[in-house]
């Protein structure tokens, strides 16, 4: 027999901040950050996508209370933006307002907009192998004190201190507390006492830039010329760490969550 429970719990508490700037000499921008904590014991039937430990499932399914915890899609500090720029060159603006109509048609009416995207690191869930002889589809490790992150890096995101090594079983099954590891194998017969959500994946950010101009044919015909460059910077923001504390790559990152730069040239013709 399969029960799927549909009881949960959400809390999402949020400030938000917003500078604008309305056109003014060409230029208008708009700049909003968010601090937030979202918090839940059920992220859905399908977890969350690109989230280590996200579980659709409870790991105790009489103690849904213990799986409480950062949502998959909480994000301490986001910030976005967006700016668009009238460049002052060209008949009638601040530079070249006399300049003759075949130079206009090159160099002026250009228009620059760009937009940001940063975010901190999505919640990371430690887990383990089931040990507790259940079939619950989810179990997380034992946690015996905080992890101390020294000297990060894509190959250790949980560093070198020896916090970060894991306590594991012993040729026996036994697990001993060793005075240093933060995480371990859950004791035999138990569910693993590490909450959910408590490290943190690499934070995000990308650039991306346009652009554009339109040139007069006729008095109702344009032809508009854009060129786009998406992740502008060539950015690599880069996925979660691997979570299994027995997995032999425990803490590496092998793989990027932005896309590479992309350039992208356009015309549209309007008549």
């Amino acid at each position: 027999m399969v029960v799927t429970e549909a009881e949960s719990t959400m809390n999402y508490n949020a400030g938000q901040f917003q500078v604008r700037r309305r056109q003014s000499k060409g230029l208008e921008f708009q700049v909003n950050y968010t601090y937030a904590k979202a918090l839940t014991n059920n992220p859905g039937f399908f977890g969350t996508a690109s989230v280590n430990g996200a579980s659709a499932y409870w790991q105790n399914g009489y103690n849904g209370h213990a799986d409480y915890g950062p949502s998959g899609f909480d994000t301490r500090h986001n910030l976005s933006g967006t700016a668009v720029y009238e460049l002052p060159f060209g008949r009638g603006r601040q530079y070249g307002a006399n300049m003759n109509r075949l130079l206009d048609e090159a160099v002026g009416g250009w228009k620059i907009t760009g937009t940001a995207i940063a975010f901190t690191g999505l919640p990371v869930t430690i887990n383990g192998p089931n040990t507790a002889n259940v079939n619950n589809r989810a179990s997380r490790a034992d946690v015996y004190r905080k992890l101390t992150v020294r000297n990060r890096s894509l190959n250790n995101w949980f560093g070198t201190d020896a916090s970060a090594v894991p306590c594991l079983a012993d040729s026996t099954g036994a697990i001993r507390d060793n005075g240093s590891c933060a995480y371990a194998t859950s004791q035999q017969n138990a569910f693993g006492t590490a909450a959910v959500g408590t490290e943190r994946a690499p934070g995000y950010q990308q650039y991306d830039f346009t652009a554009g101009k339109s040139f007069a044919i006729t008095e109702r015909q344009r032809l508009e010329f854009r060129a786009d460059f998406f992740n502008a910077l060539n950015i690599a923001s880069y996925k979660n760490p691997d979570n299994g504390i027995t997995d032999s790559n425990f803490g590496q990152i092998s793989d990027v969550r932005s896309p590479p730069r992309q350039i992208q040239f356009s015309l549209h013709y309007g008549f």
